[in-house]
């Protein structure tokens, strides 16, 4: 594997997948939720006779992944309960809210670049896609959609680094926005921590770390139980990622 030296401005904004996308508008015309039988049934193929087998796969190949505390996600009842998680692989993090949860499917909030390339919006979907919307007038629709899976027993996951950075092995700073939802919603939240080890071979081997369940604080106004939560996972996420000891790439911030 090829060891790359990143240089950075911006933690929460600087992007190095490699990956360019068309753009794309999410609208309140965009269709958050299929109910269709038919489509629904070709989902459910296409996600657990096809991508499931081809996402555990390609993660012990490549990584020997291991889950650890997948256990604890079974003390929160019905799978009503948010992810976040560090954002650090392409394809692996579209793979890994999969193999955390299988046989349980989780839904995974997108950016809508995940979406632009022609022809794949239904296959994205029936994957689990929630993209995020573009216009102010699609968030209620966005937001519906997340409740909706939620009362189906089918847990959201939030990459709240927003941006890939491959194999880094520390948590950047991320914003507490996306942790209104399980705020507003009453739900508890999840965390898991990617930490990346040596192995034989240049690609190390990978293990995610699950810790949770942590609520919202009904002490506090809601803002402050926003960050309150946000705080939580940061922190935990931190700490986990302290068992990371290989390093594939290296991130230096220009200004140093």
């Amino acid at each position: 594997m090829k060891s790359n030296v990143y240089y950075y401005e911006d933690e929460l904004n600087d992007e190095f997948s490699g990956i360019v996308r068309n753009e794309i508008q999410i609208g309140e015309e965009f269709k958050f939720v299929h109910t269709n039988i038919i489509w629904r049934f070709i989902a459910f193929i296409v996600y657990y006779i096809f991508v499931f087998p081809y996402a555990w796969l390609y993660l012990k190949i490549k990584f020997h992944h291991k889950v650890v505390g997948k256990n604890k996600l079974k003390l929160v009842k019905n799978h009503q309960y948010f992810v976040y998680g560090n954002h650090t692989q392409v394809p692996g993090d579209g793979f890994l809210p999969a193999s955390c949860h299988f046989p349980i499917k989780p839904y995974v909030v997108v950016s809508k670049e995940n979406l632009a390339l022609k022809g794949t919006r239904n296959l994205m979907q029936m994957l689990g896609a929630i993209p995020i919307p573009t216009s102010s007038r699609a968030i209620v629709k966005f937001n519906d959609a997340m409740k909706y899976h939620l009362d189906r027993k089918h847990p959201i996951v939030i990459y709240p680094e927003a941006h890939i950075w491959p194999y880094y092995t520390k948590i950047r700073p991320f914003k507490s926005v996306s942790f209104r939802y399980p705020v507003k919603m009453n739900l508890p939240v999840y965390s898991f921590t990617n930490v990346y080890t040596q192995k034989w071979g240049k690609t190390p081997k990978m293990t995610t770390y699950i810790d949770g369940p942590f609520y919202p604080d009904d002490n506090l106004k809601e803002k402050d139980r926003i960050q309150d939560l946000r705080n939580k996972v940061y922190d935990t996420m931190v700490e986990r990622s302290k068992l990371s000891n290989y390093s594939v790439h290296t991130y230096i911030k220009k200004n140093n």
